[in-house]
């Protein structure tokens, strides 16, 4: 990839990606799990296996394209919650890599 594919594909993820709320998104999953469907309308679950530990470490709002995006392709290890609002958060584990390498198969062809 040139950097100018480079910084286009940044500039993509930096729209879709609406900002870090670790508060929020760890209250979000308490109440998921509590049961309270108020605000949580379902969360998009990673595809595991059971040695496996989910462990969420970041939360994002995100667009509703990319979260669609993440949903259809298969979530391997991060979540996504989806909210009654209709917003979405993305439930980043494993954290290691920066967000744009995290992200970048969603954006280039």
């Amino acid at each position: 990839m040139t950097h100018v594919e480079c910084a286009k594909t940044m500039r993509r993820i930096d729209n879709e990606v609406n900002g870090l709320y670790n508060a929020v998104g760890e209250d979000l999953m308490r109440q998921y799990w509590e049961g309270n469907t108020a605000v949580v309308y379902h969360v998009h679950m990673p595809a595991m296996d059971e040695e496996d530990y989910f462990e969420p470490m970041q939360y994002y709002f995100i667009s509703e394209s990319l979260a669609n995006r993440m949903i259809n392709e298969g979530l391997t290890r991060d979540a996504i919650i989806e909210m009654t609002d209709g917003g979405y958060m993305w439930v980043r584990c494993g954290c290691g890599y920066s967000i744009y390498d995290d992200l970048e198969s969603y954006f280039v062809a």
